[in-house]
């Protein structure tokens, strides 16, 4: 049975609390605008910016490469730099992608913010977890944390499709990436002004395996996604399941020369790790409602 002494020390005050959430789900749900609403500024973009079939599925397409590389690396440089700092800078990132795709003028433009966009959402959804798990360390605050943080997916893809509807059908498309923008100044303000200050980060260390982990993934997810396009023997599943193969045995080596490696399956040992990732893999699920009503 804990003291009062611990008790305080693991209790967060409730007025903290609030703020902590509040802006963790703020920036959370700004990253979340573009997966959101892209969809419904395709075709209007298409038409402006004059592009071809083959340069849309370019652009599209390398973004989600992207953000799958640092997947693993928002963690790691959270740890590092402090999840404060990582996430105004990763919400600058995504604000400068936003105005790429505002002004953008063709597919060179537009996939460049269009990837800057994808990298920083990743950043800070990944960090804004980081932050409710490692700031929070009650279990029932941490519960009531984590159950507001899942409802932020469903509410964005609810809300904003609608917004975004509205906006392609009575202006121009490039009304959205300026919707992105505000909410992009929006979540700098909350990470700047409700998330607390880290008091000490943990240093530096080597990034190889993160980044090995992340290319991993991202040619994996490239060869599943080609096999509905092309077929599983085709040349792009073939490349992409090689280049994951590769990517692969070079991260097993490297993880095992590195004395300290990066990447490590340890957190995944702690009891407090399953709730993070029923969080993670349940709150996609929202997802599939935004898809069915397209």
């Amino acid at each position: 049975m804990s003291t009062p002494t611990q008790a305080a020390s693991t209790t967060m005050n409730a007025k903290d609390l609030r703020r902590l959430v509040l802006g963790a789900c703020i920036i959370a749900g700004g990253s979340m605008s573009v997966s959101a609403t892209l969809n419904y500024i395709v075709r209007p973009m298409i038409a402006d910016l004059q592009l071809s079939s083959a340069q849309v599925s370019a652009a599209l397409a390398i973004p989600s490469i992207a953000s799958l590389l640092v997947v693993f690396l928002a963690g790691i440089l959270g740890d590092r730099m402090g999840q404060r700092r990582v996430l105004v800078v990763a919400v600058a990132v995504f604000t400068v992608g936003s105005v790429g795709v505002l002004f953008a003028n063709g597919q060179v433009l537009l996939s460049l913010g269009l990837v800057l966009q994808g990298m920083a959402a990743t950043v800070m959804s990944v960090t804004t977890l980081g932050v409710l798990g490692s700031r929070i360390t009650d279990a029932g605050q941490r519960a009531n944390a984590f159950a507001t943080y899942g409802m932020v997916n469903p509410i964005v893809y609810l809300i904003l499709p609608l917004v975004a509807g509205w906006i392609v059908g009575s202006f121009t498309w490039r009304w959205v990436p300026a919707v992105w923008i505000t909410l992009g100044v929006i979540s700098a303000c909350a990470a700047v002004l409700m998330l607390p200050k880290e008091k000490q980060t943990k240093g530096s260390g080597e990034l190889y395996t993160p980044l090995l982990a992340g290319l991993v993934l991202a040619a994996v997810v490239q060869a599943i996604s080609h096999i509905s396009d092309s077929g599983p023997t085709s040349v792009r599943v073939l490349i992409s399941a090689g280049a994951a193969v590769v990517s692969f045995v070079i991260l097993l080596i490297v993880y095992r020369k590195v004395s300290d490696p990066t990447l490590s399956i340890a957190p995944l040992k702690r009891g407090s790790t399953t709730l993070l990732l029923i969080v993670v893999i349940l709150v996609p699920f929202a997802n599939t409602w935004y898809y069915v009503t397209m």
